[in-house]
């Protein structure tokens, strides 16, 4: 395992959450599951638990606290910050008349929920920016890295819509041995010097996405 700087080149709009930003462990896990997919596993994200064979990690505490040695991204701007608005419209009645009809394959008339679910309609604004990249930094190994995120599609959210498209990206070699610290970090570790953190509930490992697992953490201020 070595020390690594990850770039990424973009070439599309990205959506970026700056309260929730991307670690590059969390790019490695969902490599890692949807390989197991397509080897058939029944539990594919338990078994991107395990990336040993791609990054190093940290002792844990008392608490079972720890993290991959493996940064959030920091994206380089390319742009202004741009705004655009997202809308699904749900329409109960057509959705009624449809199971009326028999056209929903049979199904007798059913409830439809608008508040959740894949039935949920919408009315988000959302920012998004042109980047010139994206960078990270981990202790890990190269050639399973860079193995790995072939199969990266895109990053950040809504890359269905063609957001975030990824065009190439970089693995080489890093003289910053402590960079991978700038992600978020178990309360006792010590974080990298010179940057400053603070207190956040949060996940220290992948599903990032998940609601639960969340434990007191302190987060990087990246500018």
């Amino acid at each position: 395992m070595q020390a690594l700087k990850v770039t990424f080149k973009l070439r599309s709009l990205v959506v970026q959450e700056n309260d929730y930003p991307i670690h590059l462990d969390g790019l490695l896990a969902a490599c890692v599951s949807e390989e197991a997919q397509e080897f058939g596993s029944n539990a594919p994200w338990q078994d991107a638990d395990d990336l040993s064979h791609l990054l190093e990690r940290t002792d844990d505490d008392d608490t079972g606290a720890w993290v991959w040695k493996a940064s959030c991204l920091q994206f380089k701007p390319a742009s202004e910050r741009f705004f655009t608005t997202l809308v699904r419209r749900s329409e109960p009645e057509a959705f009624m008349q449809a199971m009326d009809s028999k056209l929903l394959n049979g199904r007798p008339r059913n409830s439809l929920s608008a508040k959740s679910g894949h039935n949920r309609g919408y009315f988000l604004l959302h920012s998004y920016q042109w980047m010139e990249s994206a960078t990270a930094w981990c202790i890990g190994d190269p050639v399973e890295i860079q193995s790995a995120l072939q199969r990266v599609r895109y990053i950040g959210k809504h890359g269905r819509n063609g957001f975030g498209m990824l065009e190439s990206f970089l693995v080489e070699t890093s003289q910053e041995q402590h960079a991978w610290k700038r992600r978020f970090m178990p309360n006792h570790m010590e974080g990298e010097n010179g940057i400053s953190y603070i207190q956040a509930t949060r996940r220290l490992r992948a599903p990032y996405w998940k609601k639960t697992g969340k434990i007191a953490a302190k987060v990087p201020v990246l500018v």
